[in-house]
């Protein structure tokens, strides 16, 4: 598909949620959190979103994916695939992530498992065009396990998070932008 004109992004970044709460008089329990990650990519949303689909490189560009161990292919409804991930630059978890919602040049949402020390793991990436460029919206959701050490955790790793979260957009910025997006042709 062809580009156009170039004109930069800048990448934001906000949290909902986290940390604790108390219910009734009972212990501090944890609640969900929210990352959020936005940018501008100077490209069109067909090309940001073939991006997308393509589940065997997002070790190119989701910061804390090391390795995508397997793909059920391209992402679709049910499709899942699987990845080494680096939880917060503390220790490496091996997830499974499954699609949950798919709706084509929109929304991309995933369910994911294996990781001991939260419940509720998610990510959506949502994409609304704007002119010749695409508003990319990357969000995260989890919920702490473990009661109030793991709120003391998600504490404690919440800043490098956000920060993964800000990289990620970034990078898919930059591949979309440069063409490097883009899949080879078949032979």
């Amino acid at each position: 598909m062809p580009g156009g004109p170039r004109c930069g992004g800048r990448a934001v970044a906000s949290s909902l949620g986290g940390g604790r709460r108390r219910t009734g008089r009972g212990p501090v329990v944890a609640r969900e959190h929210r990352e959020f990650a936005a940018t501008a990519v100077d490209a069109p949303v067909g090309e940001v979103w073939d991006l997308l689909c393509a589940t065997e490189r997002y070790d190119a560009w989701i910061e804390s994916t090391t390795e995508v161990l397997a793909t059920d292919g391209d992402a679709r409804l049910g499709a899942s695939f699987e990845e080494r991930s680096r939880i917060s630059g503390l220790w490496m978890a091996t997830i499974r992530w499954t699609v949950t919602e798919f709706e084509p040049e929109r929304r991309l949402a995933f369910e994911g498992t294996g990781v001991a020390v939260v419940t509720g793991l998610g990510f959506s990436v949502d994409l609304a065009p704007v002119d010749h460029a695409t508003e990319v919206t990357l969000t995260l959701w989890y919920t702490p396990r473990f009661g109030p050490l793991g709120s003391f955790l998600e504490l404690v790793t919440r800043s490098n998070v956000r920060n993964d979260q800000k990289r990620t957009v970034r990078t898919l910025a930059s591949l979309a932008e440069h063409g490097r997006g883009a899949r080879a042709p078949e032979p």
